[in-house]
């Protein structure tokens, strides 16, 4: 879809890497009001209109979710799908609602493979209320969907599930590679951006009456519960539990006691939320990697990058798009032998030499490009620095494993 949408600008002129990822954006806001709407449905399938339309208007204005709906996020993305599933099921027994929940399901996990936990908990439902007939339709209409979504791996790769397979195997191994974190994490994220004291009451609304709107409260628990136990834990993989809490928050807030509790916490909650959303929905993730990059896209002599990192014993990727450039990258990194890495740079011709320079981090700043430019002999023109978001700022405080950098851009200038 996106090559296409690229293919279709580009020929209308639109060349900016900018200018295409807006219109990007503008694509995935119309699609997440899918979740507005749906939230809506479901919520007044089971209530009334005051309550569906206070559901709808809280997914709306989360303070969190309209900045992360434009993003190229799987979590965000598979968000309507899981909700379209629910929504078909939620309207009663019967062939047509089991075939059209597992049709948008088997989307989910397309999308998003441990979207996979979703569709146990559908599944389980059905179980248990008995409804063996709408199982099957349902197992059916999944199983033929997904391998329609497969067309693409038996072409590329000449046989079905073979991305699935690697992902599966990819995160098996690196389970732990990247974060580990204890078990009651998402408890603590989930409770938390929905603000507190609201937060928390929710979050216990969806765990103690949970079961009475069973087929929203099975899908998000099962899936909560891999997600928790699994050692690998960042924010945007719980994502889609989000829409599910608030529904059953919404849905129980009258069996909550405390009424003077639940007053003050809706009034923390909308000043706080408001505040925010006026505050992220002006900024985005991983700035200073983007506008880096678009900083080397004005460059018209730009050919190649070195990224020091030596801070760190990460390759940090880097989006290309935003340089139009596809130019090789050379990475030096606490893991990198810099005199054997210098001595092999000094050997190539002129044409192979990168042209500018990324140094992340502000730590012994000058010590290290010092240290390049002895090194390769070379001479570091600075260009600019690229500033992380407020964010960025945020989701480090919330979780180190998400990287708060500065990112500084020098022009290599070679000696002769």
């Amino acid at each position: 879809i996106h090559y296409c949408m690229f293919w279709l600008l580009e020929n209308m002129g639109m060349t900016d890497p900018q200018a295409k990822m807006n219109v990007v954006r503008f694509v995935h806001a119309l699609y997440s009001l899918l979740t507005v709407v749906l939230v809506y449905r479901i919520v007044h399938l089971y209530s009334d209109s005051r309550r569906a339309l206070q559901a709808g208007l809280i997914v709306a204005l989360l303070w969190f979710f309209p900045i992360l709906a434009v993003r190229n996020l799987t979590e965000m993305v598979s968000v309507p799908p899981l909700l379209a599933a629910a929504w078909f099921l939620c309207r009663g027994p019967g062939r047509r609602w089991a075939l059209w929940g597992g049709f948008f399901l088997a989307l989910a996990v397309a999308i998003r493979f441990q979207n996979v936990f979703m569709v146990a908990g559908f599944g389980l439902f059905l179980l248990i209320r008995r409804q063996w007939i709408d199982a099957i339709w349902l197992s059916l209409a999944f199983g033929v969907t997904l391998f329609f979504t497969q067309i693409a791996d038996l072409w590329l790769w000449g046989r079905p599930f073979a991305e699935l397979q690697e992902y599966v195997m990819y995160n098996l191994a690196n389970k732990e590679t990247y974060f580990s974190a204890p078990w009651y994490q998402y408890i603590l994220t989930v409770a938390g951006l929905l603000l507190p004291p609201l937060g928390v009451l929710w979050f216990f609304a969806w765990l103690r009456y949970g079961y009475k709107w069973l087929l929203l409260f099975l899908p998000s628990l099962v899936f909560f519960a891999f997600h928790s136990y699994f050692p690998n834990k960042q924010e945007r993989f719980i994502i889609p539990v989000f829409p599910f809490v608030i529904m059953i928050g919404v849905l129980a807030w009258q069996q909550l006691k405390y009424v003077k509790l639940k007053r003050i916490s809706l009034g923390i909650f909308w000043i706080i939320n408001i505040l925010l959303l006026c505050s992220v929905s002006w900024s985005y993730t991983k700035r200073s990697r983007v506008e880096a990059m678009y900083m080397l896209k004005a460059q018209s002599d730009y050919r190649g990058l070195l990224v020091e990192n030596t801070t760190d014993y990460e390759e940090i990727l880097l989006p290309r798009f935003y340089a139009a450039n596809w130019s090789g990258m050379y990475y030096l990194s606490k893991a990198s032998d810099v005199d054997k890495e210098g001595a092999l740079m000094l050997d190539r011709p002129d044409e192979l030499w990168p042209t500018h320079a990324f140094f992340f981090d502000r730590t012994q700043l000058e010590q290290r490009v010092e240290g390049v430019q002895k090194q390769y002999q070379i001479y570091l023109e600075p260009l600019g620095v690229a500033e992380p978001s407020f964010l960025d700022y945020v989701l480090f405080k919330l979780n180190p494993v998400n990287r708060n950098e500065e990112i500084f851009v020098f022009k290599i200038i070679r000696s002769r």
